[in-house]
């Protein structure tokens, strides 16, 4: 499916699924407190009819799906990729700067990324499917 859907993953894995443009507006408003923006996207989120929900469930899977790896796998590519770097600072201990470096930092931050990206949606797909 080409659904498109958009998602806002507050703290405690409260996700608010498809939010109003009010309430994303909201989400700026410094006088509102965690615990009012939480309720709002659970009531909002709640709102939401099976099946939209499972819709949304299906787009957040068929993105997954798309990646060339899992979360999973980007965990282990991390480690790896942190590991490598550390070695090649070991290596560089005498101050001098090398370009590899800042790749490698580049790749991790990427990486980091990936993971944090994948998370959100996974976590949005389980928040749907509960």
């Amino acid at each position: 499916t080409s659904d498109n859907f958009a998602f806002v993953q507050l703290f405690h894995g409260i996700v608010a699924i498809n939010p109003s443009a009010d309430y994303l507006k909201s989400i700026w408003n410094s006088n509102v407190s965690q615990l009012q923006y939480e309720t709002e996207a659970r009531v909002h989120t709640e709102s939401l009819s099976v099946y939209d929900l499972e819709r949304f469930a299906q787009a957040v899977n068929n993105h997954l799906d798309e990646f060339q790896s899992t979360l999973e796998e980007d965990r282990v590519l991390l480690s790896g990729k942190e590991s490598l770097l550390a070695e090649q600072r070991l290596i560089l201990n005498n101050g001098d700067t090398d370009t590899s470096i800042a790749i490698a930092e580049d790749v991790i931050s990427a990486i980091h990324y990936r993971i944090a990206f994948k998370s959100a949606l996974t976590s949005s797909f389980l928040y749907a499917e509960a």
